[in-house]
């Protein structure tokens, strides 16, 4: 299955523009550090991790906002993609969510290797 990268959208009420039960409309307040989403789907290689870097790294400088990855429906990820997506992680450029026991694995095996050789880790 070929990479899909889809932006989800904040809810209105995370967003702070919907009323809650009680308050008025402007007392809900919206954050500006709600963080953008992108639901990321099926077999991830060093090029689809490229791409899905830039994207997150220039989301994250336009908007001032945290970008967070959900990994939830990707089936495959190989070493090298492994390394990018663990390096955005590492330089504070995404937040990982859902992550398979598999593909977390993969993960933490890249960075532990990325982290013995000398990269800077957290």
């Amino acid at each position: 299955m070929p990479i899909r990268i889809t932006q989800i959208e904040n809810s209105p009420l995370e967003a702070g523009t919907a009323e809650c039960p009680g308050e008025p409309a402007d007392a809900v307040v919206g954050s500006t550090d709600e963080p953008s989403i992108f639901k990321v789907e099926g077999t991830l290689h060093l090029k689809d991790a490229e791409l899905l870097e830039g994207i997150c790294r220039r989301v994250s400088a336009q908007t001032g906002r945290p970008v967070l990855i959900e990994l939830n429906d990707v089936c495959f990820v190989d070493s090298d993609s492994a390394a990018v997506i663990c390096r955005m992680k590492r330089e504070n450029v995404v937040i990982i969510e859902g992550l398979n026991l598999f593909i977390r694995k993969v993960m933490e095996l890249v960075d532990e290797s990325e982290c013995s050789g000398g990269a800077k880790c957290s």
